[in-house]
């Protein structure tokens, strides 16, 4: 403490204080010695607590348990419930010609795409493109592609390579 505070009478801790000195621990309050001194005797006691093998089973058994209510409950309103209807006859015939259609109209989708992109390509690439007639598509449908060149069978594809 600075000279001039004890000119100026100011209170100076004395021997009285407990632990941190706060007033409400001094001795004339009723505090003790012995009791600042067993304060900090104590065991200090961790902020976060680590559970043991036991707490953790407890807990898991616990939302077992939970859980199995829950499949009980569920299994309860599955049994209440009305079993899915089959579908009717017009449905069933609708459903079948759904997927053929689609079906028939996914592969010729699939069919002119290969056809397209293997003639851009070959124009991204600057080659000359060759339609063949005996495998898909006819020559209406190689023209409006854009192929360069189209052959009808394996021997004018050979020769149009080689010559």
């Amino acid at each position: 403490m600075s000279e001039k505070a004890k000119e100026y009478g100011a209170p100076t801790k004395s021997n009285d204080f407990v632990g941190r000195g706060g007033a409400t621990e001094r001795v004339d309050f009723g505090g003790s010695a012995a009791e600042g001194a067993e304060r900090s005797q104590r065991r200090r006691v961790p902020k976060f607590r680590f559970e043991s093998e036991v707490e953790k089973l407890q807990k898991s058994k616990l939302r077992m348990e939970k859980s199995g209510e829950d499949l009980e409950r569920a299994r309860e309103k599955l049994a209440g419930q009305k079993p899915v209807k089959p579908p009717g006859p017009v449905k069933r015939i609708t459903n079948v010609a759904k997927s053929e259609t689609w079906a028939f109209v996914h592969g010729k989708i699939h069919q002119v795409e290969d056809e397209n992109v293997g003639v851009e390509g070959a124009h991204k690439a600057g080659l000359p493109c060759v339609g063949v007639l005996f495998g898909y598509g006819d020559r209406a449908e190689h023209e409006a592609c854009g192929a360069d060149y189209i052959v009808e069978d394996m021997a004018q594809l050979r020769k149009f390579l080689l010559d």
